[in-house]
């Protein structure tokens, strides 16, 4: 895992990341791989993904600039842990009833992840608790093997039915290779409430809702006062002296400590 990665975006969405302290994840289904929601049983699972992509490019990366800054955009880097961590101690296997009440489900002890527990379950969705230090973020894998690129997810064993996300997203055609990606991901499922024990997975976690039936298209998680302070904020090689004021502006304001410097591509580059 690297110490640090690297994000390319807009001077716009630099400036929401300083007011709001909080980094955007977007829906998979959104992003401009239009495959990689896909599964064997259809393209519905991609939306219950979530992803903050970024890079371990240390290396300026021009394809990176023209997609998702612009070359009068920025690059963010941020230590890898950018985001702060909830626990819950416990003894392994016990169980801390955070779902029970309305899910009737329990979630296992220990628990750590970048939300805060009682942030978990909203009204309309949950989000699964299942982080890991390995794989918050993970490195993704491109490939052409097409059982990974379009995986099985729903699994039928008589009258149990398992729904398995976990390879979803993770995998990505070699023709992305250049992005040298790493990936956060959440998993956040739409809910119906049970109103009592007995409810399928199926019907707490409806999978046959349409994309403009999802409670939500995004979601945001908090940015560390440690990782917001030290921000490394590289300005795009055609940006001009304007936004380079926009751009200390916005430092000064909301990140004083942080650094600011120029392209090794200005002037390298039309």
């Amino acid at each position: 895992m690297p110490l640090y990665l690297y994000h390319y975006t807009t001077i716009d969405t630099l400036a929401l990341i300083l007011k709001t302290r909080k980094i955007r994840f977007s829906r998979l289904d959104s992003l401009d791989d239009l495959s990689e929601c896909n599964s064997k049983e259809g393209k519905h699972v991609g939306r219950t993904i979530f992803v903050s992509c970024w890079t371990s490019d240390e290396k300026e990366n021009i394809p990176l600039w023209k997609m998702y800054a612009g070359l009068d955009g920025i690059r963010l880097k941020l230590p890898v842990k950018w985001f702060n961590e909830y626990k819950i101690d416990g003894l392994r296997g016990k169980s801390k009833r955070l779902f029970r009440e309305r899910l009737h489900m329990d979630i296992a002890l220990p628990y750590s992840g970048p939300i805060a527990p009682d942030k978990l379950l909203d009204e309309k969705f949950a989000i699964m608790p299942n982080f890991s230090p390995n794989e918050f973020p993970f490195k993704v894998e491109y490939t052409n093997d097409t059982d990974k690129l379009l995986p099985r997810t729903i699994f039928k064993d008589g009258r149990s039915v398992t729904i398995g996300l976990e390879e979803i997203g993770k995998y990505k055609s070699t023709y992305w290779e250049f992005q040298k990606e790493y990936r956060y991901m959440l998993h956040i499922m739409p809910i119906k409430p049970p109103k009592a024990d007995g409810a399928s997975i199926l019907d707490v976690f409806p999978t046959d809702l349409k994309s403009n039936e999802y409670p939500i298209s995004e979601y945001s998680i908090e940015v560390s006062e440690s990782a917001l302070v030290n921000m490394d904020i590289v300005m795009g090689p055609k940006c001009s002296e304007s936004k380079s004021l926009i751009l200390s502006a916005l430092l000064e304001k909301y990140a004083p400590t942080s650094t600011l410097s120029t392209s090794d591509l200005s002037g390298k580059i039309k």
